[in-house]
Order: C-alpha cells, then structure tokens, then sequence
C-alpha cells in the first residue's frame, strides 16, 4: 500500500509505502522554508490506535478510521464521505498494517515522531483513534513521553 501526500506548499511527494511516510517527507520542512515560511514551526501529525493488544488496536481503527487503509491520490482527493466509504470496502483491517502504530508497543510511535524530527519537522502531533484515549494519554505520558525531546 502506498500514499501520495502533499507538502505544506501544496506540492506533491512522490508516493510511498505508510510504513516510509515520515521518512519519505524531508524535502517538505525545506520547500515550506523556501515558500516563506522559515523559522515558523513544522508540524507532522502521527496518527496511532493504542489498545491493550495489537488486535484490538487494529480492529478499533478499523471500525473508526477505515479510510487509513486508503491508498494512493485517492487517500486524500475524494470529495465526498461516501467516496471513502466505498474505497475502504475493498480494504481490510490487515490493510492497516504497518500503516500506523497499533497497541501497546512504543517502538513504532517512537520510530514515526523520529522520523518526523530527522526530516526537520519541529513539533509531532499524535492523531489518537480510539475510544480509551485515557488510556491512550497514560501510555503516551508513560512510554513515549519521556522517549523524546
């Protein structure tokens, strides 16, 4: 599965596999600077399901954020929800794979908020799915947290 995503100056990366997404992004906080943006932040979003297990993880994210499974320019140039809808149901929870962090491990969140660093990126945010963001805040707090600067 692959996804094109655009930069801050509205120009295209090429397309990539989700596990690469971050990495493949490190011409963005340039092109952003180049288009008179520099010194301003550059924020990188990583979207994540945390639950007690991988599975659930997956399962949750599935039933709330199907539309992660959605590869290619179709992953953001649909212009209705029904488009979306229709796209996913070819798709699987397995699709979501290696698309984003499921569960409880912190190495693929940790991997992800690095690569989004190493690029040039100033600030990550976490797109949490799922219903137990509590729980979802506690393991951020705890595992990922004090793992960053």
């Amino acid at each position: 599965m692959s996804t094109t995503r655009s930069s801050p100056c509205g120009q295209r990366s090429e397309a990539v596999a989700p596990q690469d997404r971050a990495r493949a992004w490190p011409e963005d906080p340039d092109r952003f600077d180049e288009g008179g943006a520099a010194g301003r932040p550059k924020y990188g979003q990583v979207t994540c399901c945390w639950a007690q297990s991988k599975e659930e993880a997956k399962q949750t994210a599935w039933e709330i954020w199907p539309n992660a499974a959605v590869e290619g320019a179709a992953s953001q140039e649909l212009p209705y929800p029904e488009h979306f809808e229709q796209v996913a149901q070819v798709a699987s929870a397995d699709d979501l794979e290696g698309s984003m962090p499921l569960g409880p491990d912190p190495q693929p969140y940790l991997e992800q908020i690095e690569a989004f660093g190493d690029a040039g990126y100033t600030h990550v945010y976490l797109h949490s799915i799922g219903f137990d963001q509590r729980g979802f805040l506690d393991f951020a707090k705890r595992e990922l947290l004090p793992n960053v600067s």
